[in-house]
């Protein structure tokens, strides 16, 4: 952008936010195809910008759950704001991520969807911990049962 002296402007607050996002996300085209991926989501997937702009994503991440990249609120249904839970193969390697799904555009305008991809090893889910919380504790009664048997 140029001023009227002929010197370039200098960028927005805003270009420089979204130059190089500190965070890893990735924006994607109707067809799920890649147009962006910072430079944290190029380190999760273990790729160059370069291999992934105008790839189907999920041909990058090869999940179990088909609609893992679906919009759909239906599909969303019961996943927590952190994100979904994502055992998938990425770059040859089983991987546990962490996915977030968004849309882009106007009600009703599918313009595109917003991806934020983050790696899920050593997160734990709070449903997760409950239920393990509640497994010991049932063993742990059902052990204390037997020994005073």
């Amino acid at each position: 952008m140029e001023s009227r002296m002929g010197m370039a402007a200098p960028p927005s607050l805003l270009d420089l936010a979204l130059a190089e996002p500190p965070y890893p996300v990735l924006v994607l085209d109707t067809k799920r195809r890649v147009v962006f991926a910072s430079p944290a989501a190029c380190a999760v997937l273990r790729a160059d910008p370069e291999s992934l702009n105008g790839r189907d994503l999920t041909e990058v991440v090869k999940a179990e759950d088909p609609h893992w990249l679906s919009t759909d609120p239906v599909d969303r249904l019961g996943t927590p704001r952190s994100g979904r839970k994502l055992k998938a193969k990425v770059a040859g390697a089983r991987r546990v991520l962490r996915v977030g799904v968004w849309p882009l555009g106007q009600e009703g305008g599918d313009q595109g969807m917003l991806v934020s991809v983050r790696d899920g090893r050593g997160e734990s889910d709070p449903e997760e911990v409950k239920d393990h919380l509640t497994s010991l504790g049932e063993l742990s009664a059902c052990v204390a049962h037997e020994i005073r048997n």
